[in-house]
């Protein structure tokens, strides 16, 4: 299977790594990731702002932040899955019969499972449907994310 969408890198959380452990997959997701032994937040010139010991996290709760580029994470969940996961459909309703969900895709094409994960953005069809409509608003910051290769310099290693 080849990766399903192309991004940028993400942080798993020790939390999240907890769920993962309880999901069988922790080993494997650890395998694919960096585990990150120190953590910086730093302001634009580089002055260290805040820092936290990823080590000291990891030996107080179990895990600590791992960090995994957004395609392998997805890769390596698919590939753990024994059921086919639908891409690049638009979900447009779902139906919830007896012990089942059928999700119906703008093309008029239907998929029928045990459950339905809603993994499809921030204009969420399942969740307003299956939850609540959101009610969207700016909140007056906008996020701008890159890839920028450089050359740090010498001496700096974060």
């Amino acid at each position: 299977m080849k990766a399903i969408i192309i991004g940028a890198g993400i942080w798993l959380g020790g939390n999240a790594m907890r769920v993962y452990e309880r999901l069988g997959l922790a080993n494997m997701l650890k395998d694919r990731s960096y585990f990150l032994h120190t953590i910086y937040i730093k302001d634009y010139k580089g002055n260290i702002l805040q820092q936290v010991d990823n080590n000291a996290i990891k030996a107080k709760y179990g895990n600590g932040t791992h960090a995994i580029h957004r395609a392998t994470l997805q890769y390596s969940l698919a590939e753990a899955l024994d059921y086919p996961i639908h891409t690049g459909r638009k979900c447009v309703a779902i139906l919830e019969e007896g012990s089942g969900v059928t999700a119906i895709f703008e093309d008029g094409s239907r998929a029928q499972g045990d459950l339905l994960i809603g993994a499809d953005g921030i204009r969420s069809i399942v969740r307003e449907q299956c939850i609540a409509k959101a009610d969207y608003r700016y909140s007056g910051q906008t996020c701008w994310r890159a890839i920028v290769p450089m050359e740090l310099p010498p001496g700096r290693t974060t």
